[in-house]
């Protein structure tokens, strides 16, 4: 009587037990820590006259429940400018990284520039984005 009584019981837990393990393995916990993403890691400038200078800003998110912190940045060459050293973006929120390319002197062809940046997300703590773009002859 008592193991008629006591089954149910049991087996019901066991399948809420393993509809929540369900759950948490098809849409993952939610991030106690800082969580970095990138809406484009990628930016694709198109055609780019030599001599000429872009704009670009990444959106960088952060999904964790912790803040973020870009503790440093670093350009992979010096015709790449960064606007500061360090960026923070509060918990469930976005914010800007503006990058400058400056192409005078450059070579004509595809280009690509990456920008090295160093966070507090334990799960991405060094991540790179990119610029590409062809340089042309200016006109």
């Amino acid at each position: 009587m008592i193991l008629r009584t006591l089954f149910p019981l049991v087996a019901g837990g066991l399948c809420a037990l393993s509809l929540t393990r369900y759950a948490w393995l098809q849409y993952g916990p939610q991030a106690s820590h800082p969580r970095f993403q990138c809406d484009q890691a990628v930016a694709d400038l198109g055609t780019v006259p030599v001599g000429e200078e872009r704009h670009y800003a990444f959106q960088i998110h952060n999904s964790g429940r912790e803040p973020l912190e870009v503790k440093a940045m670093a350009a992979c060459t010096v015709c790449t400018r960064l606007p500061s050293p360090t960026l923070n973006v509060p918990p469930g929120q976005a914010a800007p990284l503006p990058v400058r390319l400056a192409t005078a002197g450059q070579r004509k062809g595809h280009q690509t520039y990456r920008i090295l940046l160093v966070t507090n997300d334990p799960e991405h703590q060094h991540v790179i984005l990119q610029m590409t773009g062809e340089l042309i002859q200016p006109r």
